[in-house]
């Protein structure tokens, strides 16, 4: 029986809003231990480079305070506009430095969760950042550097036009929303350079120009989690730092920092939903390990950074291979060639072999030769595991 030509052929699809919203959070269920301590060693990094720009200014206005004659005055002018440009872009790229551990923890912790059905485990997380390192922040750097001397730029080409002194307040109200528009849309642009790098093996350039393309599929889920962070996240932390209550400070920040837990995990989601569209599928989410409950939060990080002996409960991590590479593994007996049907076969040009987890890492470039299978010693894949990306 032949079947139906007029019936609707069912192809992938991508998740819909509901679907994010729950996978965000059982996803966060599932790895909050490993990213808040990230998050926490972040926020313990970014003060204290904020301590240090405070000594700075602290200095700065000291100096400016002590100058007497006009001629000291204007060299105390020249010097603070000096380290103000200067500390101004190191800490940009301070920043961005201290960007890339701390997202990419999140966005492989994501990933792992997402792919591999499991808890990510440190050394995997911390192996593959080590790895991409360089290019991670050097992405992180250039995002913080447009987005930072965007409102520079835009305010010094404010300051050239005489007819800005005759605009209406309509007209300046007008101008600063097409600044937040034009704002919003380049750091969406820019969105998915971070996952292109870790995740697709890209360039820095290459990158950008991937994060743009992925970027025009999810134009719609990356507004609403701006709109969440600009009116939700950023305050939170925010009025947190200003709050003069410690405690109330303390669980404001905290709030906010929760937000940007979401956000980022729910953007590695739809990162993954993107991707798995791509290559002809529906993202399904199956977890094989439940989330972790508060109580045994000290003993999942301890687990999962290597130190104490598993949680009571939680799926145990798969130990690491003695071979430091894949190579010519025991073979098993077949024709001539590797067979269209195995995974291990490269399916297009230039497609990256994934090793399954607890797998050796390959060097860059490397392709299972034909009839090639891993080493019987080593784990066993997921069933859902994808070779190739």
């Amino acid at each position: 029986m032949h079947p139906n030509p007029a019936a609707p052929v069912s192809g992938p699809r991508r998740l819909t809003i509901k679907q994010l919203v729950v996978g965000t959070f059982q996803i966060l269920g599932r790895t909050w231990p490993f990213i808040l301590a990230s998050a926490a060693v972040y926020v313990l990094a970014v003060g204290a480079l904020t301590l240090v720009l405070y000594l700075m200014m602290t200095a700065i206005s000291n100096s400016f305070s002590s100058a007497d004659s006009f001629d000291d005055m204007g060299s105390v002018m020249t010097t603070i506009l000096t380290v103000l440009v200067v500390g101004w872009f190191v800490m940009i790229v301070v920043n961005g430095v201290l960007d890339a551990p701390w997202i990419g923890i999140v966005a492989v912790a994501t990933d792992v969760t997402i792919r591999a059905a499991r808890r990510p485990a440190a050394r995997e997380v911390a192996g593959l950042i080590r790895r991409r390192f360089v290019p991670l922040a050097t992405v992180f750097v250039i995002m913080l550097l447009v987005v930072g001397f965007l409102p520079i730029v835009a305010g010094l080409l404010l300051m050239n036009m005489p007819s800005v002194m005759l605009m209406s307040e309509g007209t300046l109200v007008l101008l600063g929303l097409l600044y937040i528009v034009v704002i919003v849309s380049i750091v969406i642009v820019m969105e998915f350079a971070p996952w292109a790098v870790l995740f697709e093996g890209k360039g820095v350039i290459a990158a950008f120009a991937r994060s743009a393309t992925l970027a025009r599929k999810a134009v719609l889920q990356l507004i609403a989690l701006h709109l969440i962070w600009a009116f939700v996240g950023a305050p939170l932390m925010m009025i947190g730092m200003e709050l003069p209550s410690v405690l109330g400070g303390i669980l404001l920040f905290a709030a906010g920092l929760f937000v940007a837990m979401c956000y980022l995990t729910c953007q590695g989601l739809v990162y993954a939903d993107i991707r798995a569209v791509e290559q002809g599928h529906s993202l399904v989410l199956r977890f094989a390990t439940p989330p972790i409950p508060v109580a045994r939060a000290w003993a999942e990080v301890r687990e999962l950074v290597g130190a104490g002996t598993p949680a009571a409960g939680a799926a145990p991590v798969a130990p690491r291979p003695a071979p430091s590479r894949p190579g010519p593994a025991p073979q098993v007996a077949s024709a001539p060639g590797a067979s269209p049907a195995s995974p291990f076969a490269r399916p297009w040009p230039g497609a990256a072999f994934r090793p399954a987890p607890g797998w050796p890492s390959p060097p860059s470039g490397w392709a299972p030769p034909a009839n090639w299978r891993p080493d019987p010693a080593w784990p066993p894949a997921p069933v859902d595991w994808r070779f190739w990306e």
